[in-house]
């Protein structure tokens, strides 16, 4: 048996716009006609309404606050996510409370309610998943955001289980997966147990396309680094590390240095130790509530400033401290 759409039905979709070509021709006074379509702007919805979406199937409903419409307390900002109204110092009773970031955001930081404030922080840079371990190895050097200035002398040390033999390895870049953490890997260096567990970069070897053989390279200058140390026990992975970024040379973006991507996140910005993005042409912290930023000023003047609109985004989902 055969089904046909006839008309302006969609085949197991309901109704749907008919083609336009001027807004006149569209059913509801809240549309525009857009390449033909029929689709929901906001600017036309009531006061205090907006579209669910800017499409066919959108409609005007009522919001406590949105892209056009502002919270009706001032000491509240906007969630356009969820057209929420959250307090401006960022208080919160929990996580719910907080502001809602986009996967940009929550990939690369950590979001909690600690002490009745919203807290944006770094998350711990885990190894892709088959390399991790239920016990962990300390990294004592370098430490997260250390920049190294001793070159090939430069040293690297570790905690491994004294019962089981040690690889250290360098990555240039984050690594994704498996695949990605062996192409990434330029350096690198095996203990057994009777060895000690740290090495001058000097006395490790090189690391081709995943292949193990030559001298130590020359360190890379003023690029992200990585370094992941293993333990290993009759060929069995026993113990393993964060990923501990660092660099050869300066060390990461503090607040304040200058950049030139503005709104990107994760951008040139970014650091182990602070959440940053460029805003007016410095590294600025990113927040979610005052609480962020007053650690970070001297005279407790800095807050966390009213959302804006990162680089690429269709709303604004970032604040920084100001």
């Amino acid at each position: 048996m055969f089904a046909f759409c006839l008309g302006a039905l969609g085949c197991g979709r309901g109704p749907v716009e008919p083609p336009c070509t001027s807004d006149a021709e569209c059913s509801a006074s809240s549309q525009v006609c857009t390449q033909g379509v029929c689709t929901c702007a906001s600017d036309r919805c009531p006061s205090r309404m907006e579209c669910s979406s800017e499409t066919a199937a959108g409609r005007c409903f009522a919001v406590l606050c949105g892209l056009r419409t502002a919270c009706q307390d001032p000491g509240d900002v906007c969630d356009a996510f969820h057209h929420q109204c959250r307090p401006l110092t960022g208080a919160c009773a929990q996580v719910g409370d907080c502001p809602t970031f986009d996967e940009r955001v929550s990939s690369n930081a950590a979001l909690s309610c600690t002490l009745g404030s919203c807290r944006l922080g770094t998350r711990e840079l885990l190894p892709p998943p088959g390399l991790t371990a239920s016990s962990s190895i300390a990294v004592g050097s370098p430490l997260p955001g250390q920049g190294l200035t001793d070159g090939v002398a430069s040293l690297l040390s570790w905690t491994a289980p004294l019962d089981a033999g040690s690889i250290a390895i360098v990555l240039r870049g984050f690594p994704t997966d498996q695949g990605d953490f062996a192409r990434r890997a330029v350096w690198g260096i095996s203990r057994t147990r009777f060895e000690p567990s740290h090495a001058a970069w000097s006395e490790g070897t090189a690391i081709v396309a995943g292949h193990w053989g030559g001298p130590a390279p020359e360190p890379p200058a003023n690029e992200p680094l990585y370094l992941f140390v293993e333990a290993v026990r009759e060929a069995t992975l026993v113990a393993a590390s964060a990923l501990v970024p660092f660099r050869f040379g300066a060390g990461f973006p503090q607040p304040g240095s200058p950049c030139d991507d503005e709104g990107v996140f994760p951008g040139s910005c970014l650091g182990p130790l602070l959440p940053l993005v460029c805003r007016n042409g410095a590294c600025a912290i990113l927040c979610a509530s005052h609480d962020d930023c007053i650690p970070h000023s001297t005279n407790h003047t800095l807050q966390c400033g009213l959302p804006f609109a990162g680089a690429g985004a269709d709303r604004p989902d970032l604040r920084a401290c100001e």
